[in-house]
């Protein structure tokens, strides 16, 4: 192998008026003849001695992806270095090429070649993930694809939230998750994205994750004005229920009536977020309160209601208000009954003029002793 390589490297030497064509066919197919020959290190040998062209065409000769790569990677030929090593399956040289690109080449022009070879745009975005999300998210938007950056937006925004709930500093402070979903919500529905320009389904799923960040987005910033009116950092990050329940505990009565009109909650549903705060404080006379307050239909059916209270721990005086809920008696009688409020469902069934459930609750209400 030495003795064919310094031949060939004197045939380069003195080869100055052959053509680069005529002089790798010489090289070749004396070299050839040799088992276990490198065209490489001949090809490296002619790089050195100033014949580049004549370098690139002997290394295409060289059958060992590990040792071709790097070479080409040196001669400045990074689009064949990347496609040969993509060609030769090895993650380790998919990225050595892709290195070897990055230390000539802008991020950009990388992208742009790393992009006709699916294996290495994965490796490129990996690489980029680990040392630069700004270089992944400027890839992503180059390639069209601003709903990758979204998620990128949303999985910071989510870990900043974790570390803040954690009592950590986080940098930009509580604004900085709601910007980052801001960005998200923005980034869903970008025009130029190829999921928006592609229609169909996938542009009505953007569509739909860039409302619901939105939305996500809009409830932030109420629970960050919220924690700055109160004082208290128990807000943000936490669901649109629990922050109504928390600003009933608090007495925010205008930030619940608020929470309702941004986020389109229906008068039920706040019944339901006030009385559980109410449940949560152990606030039984507020419940009483509430009972009176309502006005038409009840805001859910009566067993539900009465059924949370009981289980709540609420005194019966409070339970049997919400059984009232009920308009029909046989209904009251069975959820007093259900509830182990015998004498109670006596009375009801009495209402409801049903002798045998009367006898029936009677006969029950003895044998528990309370006759």
């Amino acid at each position: 192998g030495g003795v064919v390589r310094h031949w060939a490297a004197e045939a380069v030497r003195r080869g100055t008026s052959a053509s680069d064509a005529e002089l790798c066919d010489k090289i070749v197919a004396n070299a050839g003849a040799v088992a276990g020959v490198s065209f490489a290190e001949i090809a490296e040998d002619a790089h050195l001695l100033g014949r580049r062209a004549l370098a690139s065409l002997i290394l295409e000769y060289e059958q060992r992806p590990g040792e071709q790569v790097p070479l080409l990677s040196t001669f400045g030929e990074h689009e064949r270095a990347l496609d040969r090593a993509c060609s030769s399956g090895d993650p380790s040289l998919i990225c050595l090429a892709l290195l070897g690109a990055l230390s000539k080449l802008s991020a950009p022009e990388v992208l742009t070649l790393a992009s006709r070879q699916p294996a290495a745009r994965g490796a490129f975005r990996a690489w980029a993930g680990a040392t630069d999300q700004g270089l992944l998210q400027g890839c992503y938007l180059a390639a069209g694809l601003p709903e990758r950056v979204a998620e990128q937006h949303l999985s910071e925004a989510i870990a900043g939230l974790r570390d803040l709930r954690a009592g950590e500093v986080v940098h930009g402070g509580a604004a900085a998750p709601v910007r980052a979903v801001e960005r998200a919500a923005e980034l869903y529905t970008a025009p130029q994205g190829r999921t928006a320009a592609a229609g169909g389904v996938a542009r009505e799923n953007a569509q739909i994750s860039g409302k619901l960040t939105g939305e996500f987005a809009k409830l932030l910033k109420a629970q960050r004005s919220l924690e700055e009116s109160t004082g208290q950092t128990i807000f943000l990050g936490t669901s649109l229920v629990k922050t109504a329940i928390q600003c009933e505990a608090l007495g925010k009565s205008r930030a619940v009536a608020q929470l309702k009109q941004d986020f389109r909650l229906s008068d039920k549903q706040v019944f339901w977020l006030r009385l559980r705060a109410l449940a949560s404080a152990s606030d039984w006379v507020g419940a009483q309160n509430l009972a009176n307050e309502r006005r038409g239909p009840p805001p859910a059916p009566a067993g539900a209601l009465a059924t949370f209270l009981a289980d709540a721990g609420a005194p019966d005086s409070v339970v049997q208000m919400y059984v009232g809920f009920a308009t029909d008696a046989r209904e009251r009688a069975s959820l007093f009954e259900s509830l182990g409020m015998l004498e109670k469902a006596a009375e009801a069934a009495a209402q409801a003029k049903d002798g045998d459930l009367v006898s029936r609750l009677r006969a029950a209400t003895a044998a528990a002793g309370f006759a």
